[in-house]
């Protein structure tokens, strides 16, 4: 939670999550053209093979507000057409891309990483209850109390869910919650995977390290991690994630800043923000009903909870 501080929380009535209302007009979006650009099928999934990694564009397309969307330190998609955030305060919200908004789930007094399950179930982060576990409905339950300092949440290939406390790496069975310590000591905050399933990325807050370990077939460690960059002004990161191309982009909040690396570990500056206007982790769209899936979307806490849409034209790493 290391330079986060309490925003403007948002409000709303309750919203009616049925999939014939998620999203509205298909061909709504947050700032008028979300997903316009996207070449993804009707179920969301994107045409990977056709897309051509020597045209990836050199700075964001677009940057824009996403209308009415509440979110605190990290946003998730639903399949049903929903970004999910926290408002920083006491509660869940859905937001459909054509703007409407309302609780999904209130009690929640703080919630960090989350991430969608294949199923349709949401893991958070959460205060209250350590790692827990959301149905659709809004049920919830901790699969891991004792998980209670955590900030990134991934839910990793193999459907674990991989999560970081400042401290170490956990893998937790959603099913079970039985808790692995996959990796100790490390001041690990948040994780990503490479587009070939071979590596993991690990950010750690304090020195600006960004590490990197390898990955046998069943996802377990193959040796020890090790630095693949240090960003040394860089050391309060809330988010990481990985296009198809292998490109890195990493959220460093203490400066405004959105980040790029590329595979071979060359690190620019993706976007510079001005005042309070940064995200504080991120996200690709879903490709449904109207999220762009080549857009990354942040939350920002410090600019009223809200969410703000980066078009890169490059879509997630699966």
């Amino acid at each position: 939670m290391a330079g986060c501080g309490d925003g403007d929380g948002g409000s709303g009535a309750p919203i009616d999550t049925e999939t014939d209302d998620a999203g509205g007009d298909a061909d709504a979006d947050a700032g008028g053209d979300a997903g316009s650009d996207s070449d993804s099928d009707t179920d969301g999934d994107t045409d990977t093979d056709a897309f051509d990694c020597s045209a990836v564009p050199s700075a964001p397309l677009l940057i824009e507000q996403v209308d009415s969307a509440i979110a605190f330190h990290d946003v998730a998609f639903d399949n049903e057409g929903f970004l999910v955030g926290h408002d920083g305060y006491s509660s869940l919200f859905k937001t459909a891309s054509n703007g409407s908004s309302g609780v999904f789930v209130p009690g929640f007094s703080w919630i960090n990483g989350m991430d969608y399950l294949p199923g349709g179930d949401l893991i958070a982060a959460t205060q209250n209850e350590g790692l827990s576990r959301i149905t659709s409905l809004g049920t919830h339950w901790s699969i891991a109390p004792s998980l209670s300092g955590l900030y990134g949440v991934t839910v990793g290939p193999d459907g674990m869910v991989y999560a970081a406390d400042d401290n170490s790496v956990y893998r937790v069975d959603p099913d079970t919650g039985d808790v692995e310590t996959l990796i100790p000591s490390l001041s690990a905050r948040v994780v990503e995977f490479t587009p070939d399933l071979t590596q993991m990325y690990i950010g750690a807050v304090g020195m600006g390290m960004i590490y990197v370990a390898d990955l046998d077939d069943e996802f377990n460690l193959v040796g020890s991690p090790t630095v693949f960059v240090t960003l040394t002004d860089c050391s309060d990161m809330g988010g990481l994630g990985v296009d198809i191309c292998g490109n890195l982009y990493v959220e460093c909040h203490e400066f405004a800043e959105l980040r790029r690396i590329t595979p071979d570990g060359t690190v620019s500056v993706y976007h510079d923000w001005l005042d309070n206007e940064y995200g504080h982790g991120l996200e690709w769209g879903s490709g449904i009903a109207g999220w762009d899936d080549r857009s990354l979307y942040l939350p920002q806490p410090y600019n009223g909870n809200t969410v703000v849409r980066v078009q890169i034209g490059v879509p997630y790493r699966e």
